[in-house]
Formats: C-alpha cells, sequence, structure tokens
C-alpha cells in the first residue's frame, strides 16, 4: 500500500462503516486455521493407516502364505518318500506328512487372525476348499499304503495328489500376489498423501497466516504518525477490494492498533540474561 496527501482520505470515508467485515475476516482466519488443523489430523490418521496395514495385515499375511506354500510341497513330498521308502518307511513318512499338514493348517489360522481387504475373502473361500481338497488327498494315500496297495497310491499321487497340490499351490500364490498388491499400492498411497497434505496446507495456512506483526504493511514516502492516518487525510492505494488490507482499513481501530504497534520500538533485551 503507498500512501499520498493528495485528494480525501480513504479513511476518512470509511470511518464510519460497520465493523462486520472485520468480523467476517476473523471468522475466516479462525475457520482457516480450524480446517487446517483437522485436515492435518485427518492426513495423518490416513498415512498412520496405511503404514499399520503394510506392516500389521499384508506384510504378515505374505508371510503367512509362503509358509503355508511350503508346508504343502513338504507333504506331497512326504507322500512320495513313503511310496519309494516301502513298509519300512510309511511311519516316518506319514509323521512327516501330519507335522506338514498341521503347519498349513497353523499358517492358514495366523492367516485367517488378519484382516481381508476388499475382494480379498471370495479368493480365500477357494483357497480353502482347494486345502480340504489336498489333505483329502494325502489322507487317501497314505491309508492306501498302509493297506499294502502300492499300485493304487501311485497312481492317487500322480492323477489326483499333484493335481491338488498344483491347485492349492497356485490359489496360496494369488493371495500372496494380492497381498504384496495392496502392500505396494499403500506404500505408494503414503507419498501421494503426503505431497496433497503439504498442497493444502500452503493454501489452508496462507489464508491463516494474519495476526500481530503478521499482515498487511503501510508504506508512505514520508514519516506519518497513526494520528494522522486516522485523520483521513492520505489517500491510501489497496492491493484489492477483497482483500485482506482493504477489510482491515475499514475498521479504524484496527489500523490504529497495528500502527502503534509498528510505532512502538520493540524492548531490548538485557544482555545480562
Amino acid at each position: 500500500m503507498d500512501g499520498d496527501d493528495e485528494g480525501p482520505g480513504r479513511l476518512g470515508r470509511v470511518r464510519g462503516a460497520p465493523a462486520w467485515r472485520l468480523i467476517v475476516v476473523t471468522v475466516a482466519i479462525v475457520g482457516l486455521f480450524v480446517a487446517s488443523t483437522v485436515y492435518s489430523q485427518h492426513v495423518a490418521a490416513r498415512l498412520d493407516a496405511a503404514a499399520d496395514s503394510i506392516a500389521g495385515n499384508a506384510s504378515p499375511s505374505i508371510v503367512a502364505l509362503s509358509s503355508a506354500r511350503g508346508e504343502v510341497l513338504r507333504a506331497e513330498v512326504a507322500v512320495v518318500r513313503a511310496i519309494d521308502a516301502g513298509p519300512g518307511g510309511l511311519a516316518a513318512a506319514r509323521t512327516a506328512a501330519e507335522d506338514a499338514l498341521a503347519r498349513l493348517r497353523d499358517a492358514e489360522a495366523e492367516y485367517l487372525r488378519l484382516p481381508f481387504y476388499p475382494g480379498e475373502r471370495a479368493r480365500w473361500n477357494e483357497v480353502a476348499a482347494a486345502a480340504h481338497a489336498f489333505e483329502d488327498e494325502v489322507a487317501i494315500n497314505l491309508a492306501a499304503l498302509e493297506s499294502g496297495r502300492i499300485a493304487e497310491a501311485r497312481a492317487g499321487v500322480t492323477e489326483r495328489l499333484r493335481p491338488a497340490t498344483e491347485r492349492l499351490d497356485s490359489g496360496l500364490g494369488a493371495l500372496v500376489a494380492f497381498d504384496a498388491d495392496q502392500q505396494h499400492r499403500l506404500g505408494l498411497a503414503i507419498p501421494q498423501l503426503r505431497t496433497h497434505a503439504a498442497r493444502m496446507a500452503y493454501l489452508l495456512d496462507a489464508g491463516s497466516a494474519l495476526g500481530r506483526n503478521c499482515g498487511p504493511l503501510l508504506i508512505s514516502r514520508r514519516a506519518i504518525s497513526p494520528e494522522e492516518v486516522s485523520s483521513g487525510r492520505p489517500r491510501i492505494a489497496i492491493p484489492g477490494k477483497y482483500t485482506t488490507a482493504n477489510f482491515l482499513l475499514d475498521s479504524e481501530s484496527s489500523l490504529r492498533s497495528a500502527l502503534s504497534d509498528m510505532a512502538t520500538p520493540a524492548p531490548k533485551s538485557d544482555p545480562r540474561q
């Protein structure tokens, strides 16, 4: 704003103006400050949720499902070894297969303790059906071996157990890929949220950046006092009709207070402190 002596003072024309404009500005400033705070908290909550979902859901799900895939293969290998080992190795092979199935169930239980992402439950239902069919085939082949039906067991491995293993492994692999996609999506969302929050914070903070020692400046070619400005003689140029400077000029008391603050020298600090 540029102070000049020509013409009637703008302040003189607005001395009797109502204070509602200043109230509107003050409410807008407070509103922007509150909005900035609320939005920051909202974004922080979303960031925390994304990070927690990666660490507490997607990553543990991938670990549990990967462990389950390993146990599926171990159970199948135990059945094949039982066929090759003959009657003498049947007991050890059965124990190995049952232990693998027990660990498979533990991995599935660990996975099921975690929440499902949208669309994940339907995928799991297919995997659960495949796991049930796989366990049935393992039990059928071990029962055939215990009864001495070696040829039947060999055929069962080739015709039924191996396809059941492949279906279950494929389903578990698809779930691993699904959770990895969620992990990747959330990982990308975190920096995007931060960038968006920073942009919004600049806008909101810019609107709330007004207060004591923070706001428009009154510039003059010569030294003028608050009383002279209040007299209405200087013509004051404003940056725009709907600007903070213009709204503040509509309140003489606010302008006098601001000018008094600028005219009063700041106290010097005690060098001994």
